[in-house]
């Protein structure tokens, strides 16, 4: 009877941070962009501690992205009158958690600002540099894209992320990188690429009903509890027990070294250069600081003289957009993220819309 009520009371209950999708069919792997939205529509959110994060609308336009607008590859308007933009980034540029991304917002400054601008957002969930080639290589440059220039949103690590993996089926979220950069050995099929994917336990795929109960509060995580004698005997063991070696990735051995990975992530930025001195696009490449840097002040210098470093090999203007918070306090800083998760939230998505809007309207001036 003791051991029952020391588990009934002390034992692991529900987890204090996790995701609910109102469905299991809005995403979708793709062996160009590592994913694609549906146009099956669905709500997310992210619950912390009971609180509710954040409550956004994922999915994609004709293909597959987080644009509000579809994807034309030919220019319908001549560029002196509508310059188009690609634009490349992660989840804070995707960001469709908010109610608007950073650049539907610019778009919408440049449009009352009398400089319309098309910005055509590639941008998706946990994405970087390899996903970034990927979709450059086989979707801008195989379908023709008539751009006049391309931006790169690059937040802390993005340069050193190899290729990301999203899907759902059967009501899990799956997710994962690839361990190695070989771009010729990309899965071609959900069933290749799954073994490299394993499932996110903490994402809860749920109808709409159960959705909406779990933002009230009347739905929550099925509770995983364990005997507390047995979870404490368990702790004890792993701090005098050295810890199990990590299980080596699935990976063939010579493709996951950093002696074989780094040349195959240096073509590719090599490449990047090449398609944009080809096609003689504007580049313009931006640094995106993260909560924790500044609020240590901008200690990460490595990831932004990477950023530096990448600008000038691809020919690009390089900007930082950490000059943003250098007036502020902590207290501000935080005000422009979400409580938890270190994502920004409406108001610091649309301080640095303003920044690009500023930056692209300098852009209009010089043509």
């Amino acid at each position: 009877m003791l051991e029952f009520g020391l588990t009934a009371l002390f034992s692991p209950a529900a987890p204090e941070t996790y995701w609910v999708w109102s469905n299991d069919r809005t995403i979708t792997f793709d062996p160009v962009a590592g994913f694609r939205l549906t146009r099956e529509e669905a709500y997310r959110s992210r619950i912390t501690k009971g609180q509710v994060e954040y409550c956004g609308v994922y999915r994609g336009n004709n293909r597959g992205f987080a644009d509000r607008d579809n994807f034309v590859p030919e220019r319908t308007i001549p560029a002196e009158k509508l310059p188009r933009y690609a634009v490349f980034g992660d989840s804070f540029s995707h960001a469709q958690y908010n109610p608007h991304n950073w650049p539907d917002h610019a778009e919408d400054l440049l449009f009352d600002a009398g400089r319309p601008t098309q910005l055509l957002n590639f941008a998706l969930d946990g994405q970087g540099l390899a996903n970034w080639w990927s979709i450059l290589r086989g979707e801008i440059e195989k379908r023709n894209y008539q751009i006049d220039g391309v931006i790169f949103a690059v937040f802390e690590d993005n340069l050193f992320r190899p290729f990301t993996m999203i899907h759902m089926n059967a009501g899990k979220l799956y997710l994962g990188r690839l361990p190695y950069w070989n771009a010729e050995r990309t899965p071609k099929s959900f069933a290749e690429a799954s073994r490299y994917m394993p499932e996110v336990k903490a994402a809860h795929l749920l109808d709409r009903r159960n959705f909406f109960r779990a933002l009230s509060g009347e739905w929550t995580p099925p509770v995983e509890r364990e005997w507390f004698l047995l979870g404490r005997m368990r702790k004890l063991l792993g701090r005098i027990l050295p810890p199990a070696p990590l299980p080596a990735p699935p990976g063939l051995p010579e493709d996951c070294g950093p002696e074989t990975n780094e040349p195959w992530r240096q073509r590719m930025v090599d490449e990047i250069a090449t398609i944009v001195r080809r096609h003689k696009w504007k580049a313009i490449v931006v640094y995106l600081p993260s909560r924790d840097d500044l609020l240590a002040h901008g200690k990460d210098t490595f990831h932004r003289s990477e950023t530096r470093r990448f600008a000038e090999k691809i020919g690009a203007e390089f900007h930082d957009s950490t000059s943003l918070y250098e007036a502020l306090d902590e207290a501000d800083i935080r005000g422009h993220f979400l409580p938890y998760d270190g994502h920004w939230n409406t108001e610091g998505s649309d301080i640095f819309a303003e920044f690009m809007f500023d930056l692209l309207t300098r852009q209009g001036r010089d043509r």
